[in-house]
């Protein structure tokens, strides 16, 4: 898997488990907004996705992979 799959017609999902991938970077619109848990570590994502779309998102797991760019994380503050 390199991108994120088209997944925001999934109303209900809460929880999408996406890791040990390759994906480049996490498209907020093809996400649905009732997502609560994102796991996509073990990827290949470099920049810090936005995904202030996502209102109900709490958790995001990143780790492992090769993000070197983080000028969204001030969206987040």
């Amino acid at each position: 898997l390199e991108q994120t799959p088209n997944l925001e017609n999934l109303k209900k999902l809460v929880y999408l488990d996406i890791e040990n991938n390759n994906i480049e970077h996490l498209d907020q619109f093809r996400l649905p907004k009732s997502l609560k848990v994102i796991d996509a570590s073990e990827n290949a994502i470099v920049k810090l996705p936005l995904l202030n779309s996502l209102k109900a998102l709490q958790k995001v797991d990143l780790t492992s992979n090769y993000i070197v760019e983080t000028s969204n994380l001030s969206k987040y503050t």
